[in-house]
């Protein structure tokens, strides 16, 4: 669940929690779901459109496979 909004671009990572991040800033009108644009989920960031990058914070989780 990709979300951008005007100023952030958050991309999900599969199996790091970003299924929640991105609930939150959607619940919280920080941006929309990438899927509401016509992109799928879990699309690879070379993928997405260019002008998305430009001008925003672009974040992702990680997670320790160990913990």
């Amino acid at each position: 669940m990709t979300v951008i909004g005007p100023s952030l671009l958050s991309l999900h990572v599969p199996k790091t929690g970003g299924t929640t991040i991105a609930a939150g800033l959607t619940g919280a009108g920080q941006g929309e779901h990438v899927g509401a644009l016509g992109i799928e989920p879990h699309t690879p960031a070379r993928e997405l459109p260019q002008e998305w990058f430009a001008g925003r914070l672009v974040f992702s989780s990680v997670r320790d496979p160990w913990a």
